[in-house]
């Protein structure tokens, strides 16, 4: 029962679709729906995989993007890598490590998820890992209720922050629920917001 990487062409989208649904951290970002989605975008997308006796056993999808400057290519492995048998994560990694470089990546930017209580995260130093302060996903999710009256939400935002809304609420601001229409308006608007306080923000499309 040898471990053998697939080649470049394969796996199958619908076969990978099938190995990632079977994990218990399986997530949209491994699907091979959102590497197509990626890849209309400019992105490379490439999915390594083992196999044993013909069976899928680990793998990751992985994107690529070209660093300006001819400083390489970012690869960039979110909410994986994936793997059955811990035993056989070495060999993943070796994998991973070999494609990367055949695409002449500068470096490996893994966003693993976030671990619920319980789960062991990877010894990320053991894997030579090194924690970045930028991150791609969100790392954390908020959860707001909403419910009762205003100045109770208001109570539990900082201080700036309350500060802005009131200011809002005595200008020119207008607070509506748009229609279809609206979203060039809002893209505009997250366009140059984004310019004046440098953050990325996705094209419209």
């Amino acid at each position: 029962m040898s471990l053998k990487p697939t080649d470049s062409s394969t796996p199958a989208p619908d076969d990978w679709n099938a190995f990632v649904d079977q994990q218990p951290r399986a997530h949209i970002l491994q699907h091979s729906a959102w590497g197509d989605l990626k890849a209309a975008y400019g992105w490379g997308v490439e999915r390594i995989a083992l196999t044993r006796d013909g069976a899928l056993v680990a793998g990751a999808q992985i994107l690529f993007r070209r660093l300006p400057l001819r400083l390489g290519t970012l690869a960039y492995l979110a909410m994986g890598p994936y793997c059955n048998d811990d035993a056989d994560l070495p060999a993943l990694w070796r994998a991973i490590d070999a494609r990367a470089r055949s695409r002449r990546a500068a470096l490996l930017k893994w966003e693993p998820g976030i671990y619920a209580a319980g789960e062991r995260p990877p010894d990320f130093a053991a894997l030579g890992f090194h924690p970045s302060p930028q991150t791609i996903q969100p790392p954390r999710t908020i959860v707001i209720d909403i419910r009762g009256n205003d100045d109770a939400i208001l109570a539990r935002m900082n201080q700036g922050t309350r500060r802005k809304i009131r200011q809002s609420q005595k200008h020119t601001i207008r607070y509506y629920h748009g229609d279809r229409a609206a979203v060039d308006t809002f893209n505009q608007i997250m366009q140059s917001t984004g310019a004046r306080n440098a953050f990325g923000v996705h094209e419209p499309a």
